[in-house]
């Protein structure tokens, strides 16, 4: 809200120039009560900062250099800087070094995932229920029945918990401007799909230069088909691809495109480069700058008095759930993906179909408040190719802006990411050059 509703914006940024033109949007008031700053930081580490001079009037709009912006644009790092207006004196409300008004613009795309080219595949083996699969130092294991990834062993440590690995998942818990909108009720199919019973179909093992496991999945409920592929590689890199079919769906909407696994408890910590560093949807991210984050998952909840969705992030180029001594998980998008991580259950903060007086009807009664449960001892994870927009534009019922849902489509939706055992995050980096 803060960001949407400032005076002053900057625009027009040139990164081969590095100019950068100020609008002061005020009809009365210069600029000149304001200092301006700016930060250049490469992919989440500071390259340089620095004060701007500069003066706009009323209605008016000035355009500022930034010294040796142009020099740094030729890296192939991507880059990012960030404007910021602040108060220079106290007045009224309004503190010394208060930031009044913010933006950011990016240079450069985030270079891709650097796998080394000699990597070998894994082995196979197989029991009556399990496909077995095997390297220098992990084990996953596969269900032949489901298809399901049940077990994920690196070093001895297991990252799946309870058996829950990755899974197609197209669910939201359901926000207040859904049930405005009665998108619960209307979309219920992709929740039936999300929780049936996995049958895998076409289920194929093959070895031969790369060690792949691949199932296809049907949702009889909303015509939809998910195909997952598992590439599978000796040193414990395990490559996720999913081709998303809706061809032949007749629902208007899709709440998710993703999927879901669940992680043990003593994964507490997450960083990851993208928006945030606070929760932000698809049409809630202008104040959500692109760096480099860093929190403990179980303050990636947001509290909303009624329980909801919430803690999500999105144009996240990787993201490493790790342990307290830095080992852990590094996932890795192809483009960018979209990610929840919490100790909340998704089924702790949904609340059915519809409301009534703000509580879930049904016929269990539920409490009405997100203090009133408590997280669970485990990490819900879900990474998504995109999740819909929230909405409410007019306060309660309406539905998110057309660019900002998700429709069937005649063409499908691939989409993949790489899930990466780290001993710690200075390894990070080192993928990415």
């Amino acid at each position: 809200m803060r960001k949407v509703y400032q005076n002053v914006w900057f625009k027009n940024f040139d990164p081969e120039k590095g100019t950068v033109e100020i609008y002061n949007e005020n009809f009365f008031i210069d600029l000149s009560q304001y200092d301006f700053f700016y930060t250049i930081k490469s992919e989440g580490k500071k390259l340089n900062e620095g004060k701007l001079t500069i003066n706009v009037q009323p209605q008016k709009t000035e355009k500022v250099t930034i010294p040796n912006f142009a020099s740094l644009a030729n890296s192939n790092k991507q880059l990012s800087i960030v404007f910021e207006m602040k108060q220079r004196d106290n007045i009224r409300l309004i503190p010394a070094g208060w930031v009044v008004a913010r933006e950011q613009f990016t240079v450069n795309n985030f270079p891709k995932l650097q796998l080394a080219s000699h990597l070998k595949p894994a082995t196979i083996k197989e029991d009556e229920t399990s496909i077995i699969v095997s390297g220098s130092n992990f084990k996953a294991i596969f269900d032949k029945e489901s298809g399901m990834l049940t077990s994920y062993k690196v070093n001895g440590t297991e990252y799946i918990n309870n058996g829950f690995g990755p899974r197609p998942f197209f669910w939201r818990a359901p926000t207040d401007n859904d049930y405005g909108a009665r998108l619960p009720k209307q979309l219920n199919a992709w929740e039936k799909a999300s929780y049936q019973e996995l049958k895998a179909e076409d289920f194929k093992v093959n070895q031969g230069d790369k060690t792949t496991v691949s199932d296809r999945y049907t949702y009889p409920q909303t015509h939809a088909i998910n195909t997952v592929t598992y590439t599978i590689y000796n040193n414990g890199i395990i490559r996720v691809d999913n081709h998303f079919d809706a061809s032949k769906c007749d629902l208007p909407y899709i709440p998710r495109i993703g999927m879901r696994m669940q992680l043990p408890n003593y994964i507490t910590n997450a960083e990851y480069y993208g928006r945030g560093q606070w929760e932000n949807y698809d049409d809630r991210k202008t104040s959500a700058f692109v760096d480099r984050y860093s929190s403990q998952i179980k303050d990636m909840v947001t509290k909303y008095i009624r329980p909801q969705e919430n803690g999500h992030y999105v144009d996240i180029n990787w993201l490493a759930l790790t342990q307290s001594s830095d080992k852990g998980l590094l996932f890795v998008a192809d483009e960018t993906f979209e990610f929840n991580a919490s100790n909340y259950l998704l089924e702790t903060v949904s609340d059915g179909e519809e409301l009534y007086l703000d509580a879930p009807v049904g016929a269990a009664p539920r409490p009405k408040h997100i203090n009133d449960y408590k997280p669970s001892p485990l990490v819900d994870l879900f990474i998504d190719y995109r999740m819909q927009g929230v909405g409410g534009n007019n306060s309660w019922g309406a539905l998110p802006l057309d660019q900002y849902m998700i429709k069937p489509s005649s063409t499908p939706v691939d989409y993949g990411f790489t899930i990466i055992p780290i001993k710690n995050k200075k390894e990070i980096d080192g993928y990415f050059k």
